[in-house]
């Protein structure tokens, strides 16, 4: 589990759910296997479907709850 989260929401007037949800685990996969070997940073991915809001997160001290 990575330390960064990132929400990618739903936002598109012409993808359904099921396509961005689909890229977004491929994009998860490039993030784990590509950036993070690269950048030495990792990110965890978060799918939001379109009407959705991201669950909040608390940031305390530099650390997220």
């Amino acid at each position: 589990m990575a330390n960064i989260k990132v929400s990618i929401i739903n936002e598109s007037t012409v993808l359904y759910d099921s396509q961005v949800s689909a890229a977004v685990t491929d994009l998860q996969t490039q993030v784990h296997t590509d950036f993070a070997a690269a950048w030495g940073v990792d990110a965890d991915l978060t799918f939001v479907p379109k009407g959705a809001s991201p669950r909040p997160r608390l940031v305390v001290a530099g650390r997220t709850r």
